[in-house]
């Protein structure tokens, strides 16, 4: 099988649009996914098929290799062209291009997440990831969060985006037509999650790194929930926070546990 060589093949300068633009992205509803296991969870889970898979020869010789031998758009390349498509500093010798799965908004979720700018790609992807892992139906993010299909969240979910309905650019004030349950906003002033009652449709609505929930949107909680700490500390990562909620909201709920 012939190998691209050359990172100025128009096939990979199309691929490198689609890792550093999120307007190509949309455009095009297309992404880049990294690595067997993100690779693995997108065809488990979506059912569908990679529109391109890209790999090195060397990754033809390993295990994982065969979870991915049904796929038709197969395009070898060297370790150097691999490397170029991958925002990754260590690639694990594939990526593929796929259509970003449409999702439509339901009125009947029972537990979710709403975003307000969380920037950062790393604790939007730690979000959805825990979310996937604790169950949540769907999480809303504002205008001004990261990217959900952008590179970095996608790595730093592991698979979580194929397991949940994601929303991105959402305006949250419309969050009360989609969701019919209690909202919780999050303060350092709020009363203690741990003495909450958190049955029932649950949305958590989390705030920037810096500047935390706007007024506008505070206005639609039902209450104001903290996260009780102890010697001096003010606050905590939003991703962390995110997993403790998940955890007190799930704590009666029997684990289901997965076949593989």
């Amino acid at each position: 099988m012939p190998i691209i060589s050359s990172i100025s093949n128009p096939c990979i300068q199309q691929v490198k649009k689609l890792l550093s633009s999120a307007g190509e992205r949309e455009k095009q509803g297309l992404m880049v996914l990294e690595g067997d296991h993100v690779c693995g969870e997108f065809l488990r889970q979506t059912g569908l098929h990679f529109e391109q898979f890209f790999y090195t020869e060397k990754f033809v010789s390993t295990q994982a290799f065969s979870k991915f031998s049904a796929e038709k758009n197969g395009i070898m390349v060297s370790e150097k062209v691999l490397k170029a498509i991958s925002d990754s500093k260590t690639p694990s010798g594939m990526a593929a291009v796929a259509k970003i799965p449409k999702q439509l908004a339901q009125e009947n979720y029972s537990f979710c997440f709403a975003l307000d700018r969380v920037q950062d790609p790393g604790n939007v992807g730690t979000i959805i990831r825990t979310a996937a892992a604790f169950g949540v139906s769907a999480i809303f993010l504002s205008s001004g969060c990261a990217d959900v299909w952008s590179p970095k969240v996608l790595r730093s979910a592991q698979g979580g985006h194929f397991y949940l309905n994601l929303f991105p650019n959402f305006d949250l004030r419309k969050l009360p037509k989609v969701f019919r349950g209690k909202i919780f906003t999050t303060d350092t002033k709020g009363v203690s999650v741990f003495q909450t009652d958190l049955s029932g449709p649950v949305c958590f609505l989390l705030g920037n790194e810096g500047g935390g929930i706007s007024s506008a949107i505070k206005k639609m909680a039902t209450k104001t929930l903290s996260i009780p700490l102890q010697n001096n500390f003010e606050s905590l990562n939003v991703g962390i926070a995110a997993g403790i909620f998940c955890a007190e909201k799930t704590k009666k709920i029997p684990i289901k546990i997965r076949q593989v």
